[in-house]
């Protein structure tokens, strides 16, 4: 029989080394893992009537009649441009002559409601597709866009100069987001549960509809939102 003597202080470091290891996977175990960025967007239907105003998320059925307008609320996890523009999807064009808008979300969390006034949508086209464009504050394309943003606003822009502005701003939005397939970035929207909702104390409850957007690694996030008889064909390749 062979008798192994003990070491004390080979025993001594083993039992160190393991109390280290232990220590270290237990402060592993605890570590909170960086929540994502992100931001929510929602686009309503505002509704002004001899019975109030009323406002209902924007979706495939949602289509412009008398005193209807649109309008974007949002809120980011972290300071963030906003961009949101309407396209006609016959013309390829502005939807309706609505004017790109451009808001600067400088502060977390903080909620916001616009354009203001919001877009008029009493007549016009039903085929619509509203993109919303969240980018880092940093970004080189920010200043170019807001180039690009204010030069469209002219009420009295030439036609055909506006639908050139408009081919650019589609352009810049697909290099922002790093690929040509609209159909990756159309929101599923819940369904509506009422025929709009009075504004009330707290005013219409949007979050409960709004499209979430992945902020994380510093890269813009696209949502893009449709009404119109092909709306639920474009959310249908999304799924």
């Amino acid at each position: 029989m062979i008798t192994m003597r003990r070491n004390p202080v080979f025993l001594s470091t083993l039992l160190a080394a393991v109390l280290i290891l232990c220590a270290a996977n237990a402060g592993s175990a605890g570590e909170v893992a960086p929540a994502k960025a992100y931001g929510k967007i929602c686009f309503t239907v505002v509704t002004q009537g001899n019975d109030g105003t009323k406002e209902a998320p924007f979706g495939p059925e949602s289509k412009p009649g008398p005193g209807e307008s649109l309008l974007a609320h949002a809120i980011a996890s972290d300071p963030c441009v906003l961009l949101i523009a309407g396209f006609d999807r016959a013309s390829e064009g502005l939807a309706n002559g609505w004017r790109p808008q451009i808001a600067e979300m400088m502060t977390a969390w903080e909620e916001i409601a616009f354009p203001s006034p919001g877009w008029s949508w009493q007549t016009g086209s039903a085929e619509v597709d509203l993109y919303a464009v969240f980018i880092p504050p940093g970004s080189g394309d920010v200043a170019g866009l807001k180039q690009l943003v204010g030069a469209m606003q002219r009420p009295d822009a030439d036609p055909d100069l506006l639908q050139s502005q408009a081919d650019k701003l589609r352009e810049l939005i697909t290099a922002l987001c790093g690929d040509t397939d609209p159909a990756r970035h159309h929101a599923t929207v819940a369904p509506v549960a009422v025929n709009g909702v009075v504004r009330g104390g707290e005013g219409f409850p949007w979050r409960s509809f709004a499209a979430r957007v992945n902020l994380t690694g510093g890269h813009p996030g696209l949502v893009i939102f449709s009404s119109g008889p092909a709306a639920d064909a474009q959310g249908a390749k999304q799924k």
